[in-house]
């Protein structure tokens, strides 16, 4: 009978029994037992067989031995009583790796009447049967694959193998789903609160902003779910429309590929690639062994009065499967606290995410999955007038409304085919057909004073994100001589459609009059072509200790825009740009294990980033008192390209684990999205000064031709007891610098260091647990002053220079911990920021001008909410 473990960290004991019904338990008391006849072991036989090996305990008469088994994380202990090892060589029997994903087995004379038989996997439980057989205790083993090797991880991308955590030359995370429901997490800001390196940036307007990893983010990271990528950051003057998309509800597991690997993951990946990678049906039936799975997930969390509702359903029927998933999430506003509750935005979100997947099983090695996605989250906003200084409003207004809508939906059909053991050339194989549309919709209401007298102004804008595409991936295994090698190949095609409109009336007496110059389109409506086709091999010698991964990709980008009146009236008749360009990325990797659970690993990326219709047609007109300025396409905008090293070192043991990664990164043409260029000597504003016209300022996209960054990456984790619990400590350490070498200044998307430190008990049964968590994070590197070109005194020369905003160092103590009520039922909570600490973080103020007269608004508004807890129960059935 076969059984499963369903915890990670669980030690169960169960009769050996269980393994088979021919084995009885053994209750005999320990000084009968010393006293009874001894069973000899004569040999022992191994043998691979198809997915694992066969060991057969040879006993001198072909008795199967009396004992227990005992479950670990990792391992499956055999305690055989009354036994004797009595082998040929007179030796206890060793055997390390006897195949991938065992990393040892051992047969052992613990004392004079008890053997213990030791079958460890490689980081997973592995499988055990007992066989019949006339020799003696006959068992069949089989590995695990480990969790993150699940279908939709990023490492099958990565490296083409099932281990790619371990094995990679990169720094890869995975979040799991259980990690996921222990950190209360809210969204993904607060699942990556732990990752030193890592931020998410937020706008009390436009949400959470992106993804910043290794310094860079927005477009320069590539934000997929299930391996289809996730619409663009949008930024144009005060609107920042991020890239929230995804519900972390539906999350199997999040990864993260820290660093450029666009030779494999595409183009776009300068910072990295993070994945989304949702709920699997066979996942969840697995963690309970039953054909059918029912969850339901309740959260609160007090810093926004936030309740999170989850529901999900999981069934096999035959060789079918289905899964749905439905998260319902209500909240307010997000605490400020520090005194600044003046600054606190008045807002309300609501948001409704269903996930559907209807998955026909031909085998246990292929599948074909029809998947169907519905995201829907609207913010509703009014805005603290401290938060709008100089802005006079109706009394019945009192502040700025504004409704932001964000739609998504998506369709995909996947076909995978998995077999390491086939015989064939193809050992892996996936295909997807994929359909994605993105809405974002703005809504807004203002009263202003114009000529003395009050009126309401409203706007309108929509951006449109749709792409359709397909890919492919395919895995050859084969030896050459003694040499295995690993080719993975593939080829991606895309195309997006995007598209935005801005309205802006005027409303007198519940009539909206469109104002004059309205409507508007920032870009022009575009169309971009991607196509991209990829090899990488992993070469395996010296007994699979040293491993070469080299690899290539072609892409090519064409973008087509439309000659939309709309957006050429702002640019005076200056028609919209195409673009179209190809690039080889190639790269390598090495990785070399001195000795088992030892890694080092080096790797070479080359980069590269088209540029993308917002950027290229960047384009608006705004005729004000003093400062008239304007936006203009750019014909000569080159793409970003990069040169990436990195090095690291990666121990695994028993007790203690540890990493370090160090990188260096060198950009061209790093893509800056308004930069002032001059002033229009033909185009004067509206408004005179002593008599004077003012011209118009120009900004445009411009290269940055150099820039470069390099950091540290550590991580370490020990363990106390060998023991399956007891207490354990952590710690992480992230520390970046990056500098603009045209310029000679300091790059201002750069995370300041960041620290962080755990101390944590689980009880040997993993009934509860509990961690204490400390955060520190340093000052931000001084910034050096920028050019404020804004003003038109002396000549047009700047007459003053921008301090950007460097909040100070903090510290945070975080407490959180679990309790398993009963084998269904889970209870987690958490209490953050216990010492309530009043902080901001640099991600969202980094671009606040510390001299601006607006500047305690701009900062206020973003101080992080003080003590705050969370509370969630997680019935599962």
């Amino acid at each position: 009978m076969k059984y499963y473990l369903f915890t990670a960290v669980l030690a169960v004991t169960i009769p050996i029994a269980a393994l088979g019904n021919e084995i009885p338990v053994n209750n005999t008391p320990v000084n009968q037992a010393e006293n009874a006849k001894l069973t000899e072991i004569k040999a022992i036989n191994i043998e691979e067989v198809d997915k694992g090996i066969s060991i057969i305990i040879e006993t001198a008469s072909g008795e199967i031995p009396e004992g227990e088994i005992i479950e670990n994380s990792t391992d499956v202990v055999i305690k055989l009583s009354n036994v004797k090892l009595n082998l040929p060589d007179g030796n206890n029997f060793i055997k390390d790796k006897p195949i991938p994903g065992i990393n040892s087995l051992t047969v052992t004379q613990q004392s004079a009447t008890e053997v213990e038989i030791k079958i460890v996997g490689d980081g997973t439980l592995p499988n055990v049967e007992q066989r019949e057989s006339q020799q003696g205790l006959a068992l069949s083993v089989i590995p695990t694959p480990k969790v993150v090797a699940d279908e939709n991880t990023i490492e099958l991308n990565v490296v083409g193998n099932r281990d790619a955590n371990e094995t990679a030359p990169a720094n890869v995370t995975i979040i799991d789903r259980e990690q996921i429901e222990k950190q209360q997490a809210r969204d993904v800001r607060d699942l990556l609160r732990y990752e030193p390196g890592i931020s998410v940036p937020y706008d009390s307007r436009g949400g959470l902003q992106g993804i910043n990893v290794r310094g860079l983010s927005g477009n320069r990271v590539n934000l997929q779910v299930d391996g289809i990528r996730l619409p663009y950051e949008y930024s144009y003057g005060a609107t920042r429309l991020g890239r929230d998309f995804v519900d972390i509800e539906t999350l199997n597991a999040l990864e993260i590929f820290r660093g450029n690997n666009s030779a494999v993951l595409g183009s776009d990946a300068l910072g990295g690639t993070v994945n989304f990678a949702t709920a699997r049906t066979g996942s969840l039936l697995e963690s309970i062994g039953k054909d059918s799975y029912t969850s339901v997930r309740a959260q609160y969390s007090s810093k926004d009065s936030g309740f999170v509702g989850t529901f999900v359903q999981a069934n096999r029927l035959d060789n079918i499967d289905t899964l749905f998933i439905y998260t319902r999430r209500d909240s307010g506003s997000l605490e400020v606290a520090g005194g600044n509750s003046i600054y606190q935005d008045d807002q309300d979100r609501t948001r409704n995410n269903f996930l559907g997947k209807l998955t026909y099983n031909f085998n246990q090695e292929s599948f074909l999955e029809l998947t169907g996605e519905y995201f829907n989250n609207i913010t509703d906003s009014r805005f603290s007038t401290a938060n709008l200084p100089g802005m006079i409003f109706e009394a019945s207004t009192q502040d700025l409304q504004e409704e932001v809508t964000t739609t998504r939906s998506r369709f995909s059909l996947g076909y995978q085919y998995d077999n390491p053991n086939s015989k064939s050339w193809l050992q892996f194989a996936r295909a997807n057909l994929y359909y994605q549309n993105a809405i974002t919709e703005e809504d807004s209401n203002r009263s202003v004073r114009s000529a003395g007298t009050i009126r309401t102004e409203a706007a309108d804008k929509d951006l449109t994100d749709r792409v359709q595409g397909a890919n492919v991936q395919l895995r050859s295994d084969f030896n050459i001589g003694d040499i295995k090698n690993s080719l993975t190949s593939g080829l991606e095609i895309s195309h997006n459609y995007n598209e935005r409109n801005y309205f802006n009336f005027i409303t007198t007496t519940g009539t909206r009059v469109n104002a004059a110059g309205f409507p508007q389109k920032d870009f022009p409506d575009s169309d971009t072509f991607r196509f991209g086709t990829y090899l990488q091999n992993e070469i395996s010698f010296g007994d699979g200790k040293v491993k070469l991964i080299p690899g290539l990709r072609f892409d090519v980008y064409n973008l087509t825009t439309a000659n939309n009146p709309e957006f050429t009236q702002k640019q005076q008749g200056v028609d919209a740009v195409n673009y179209s360009t190809s690039a080889l990325s190639p790269s390598l990797g090495i990785v070399y294990e001195p000795s088992p659970g030892l890694t080092l690993f080096s790797r070479y990326s080359r980069g590269f980033r088209p540029p993308l219709y917002s950027e290229l047609n960047f384009a608006f007109r705004a005729d004000i008192p003093l400062r008239p300025h304007k936006g203009i396409s750019n014909p000569d905008l080159q793409a970003e390209t990069s040169n990436n090293f990195e090095l690291g070192l990666r121990s695994r043991s028993q007790q203690f684990d540890f990493d370090i990664t160090g990188f260096y990164n060198r950009y061209r043409n790093f893509i800056e999205p308004s930069v002032f260029v001059g002033f229009d000597p033909n185009d004067f504003g509206t408004f005179r000064t002593a008599g004077r016209a003012i011209p118009f300022q120009i900004f445009q996209a411009q290269n940055i031709p150099d820039a470069e960054i390099f950091g540290l990456e550590i991580k370490t984790a020990y363990r106390f007891s060998q023991e399956p619990g007891g207490f354990s400590l952590k710690g992480a350490l992230g520390w970046q610098i990056g500098n603009d070498l045209t310029k000679d200044i300091p790059l201002t998307t750069i995370n300041p260091l960041q620290a962080v430190i755990g101390l944590g008990y689980q009880s040997p049964n993993d009934i509860w647990g509990a961690e204490l968590i400390g955060t520190f994070v340093a000052q931000a590197r001084e910034q050096a002053l920028v050019d404020d070109q804004t003003s038109v005194q002396n000549g047009g020369q700047p007459t003053r220079r921008i301090d950007f905003y460097e909040p100070d160092a903090y510290t945070l103590v975080d407490f959180v911990g679990y309790y398993n009520i009963n084998p269904n039922l889970t209870l987690t909570a958490g209490v953050y920021n216990i010492f309530n600490t009043e902080y901001y973080q640099y991600a969202d103020v980094r671009t606040i001008n510390s001299n601006a007269t607006a500047f305690a608004a701009q900062r206020g508004r973003y101080t992080q909410p003080g003590t705050n807890f969370a509370i969630s129960l997680n019935w599962r059935f």
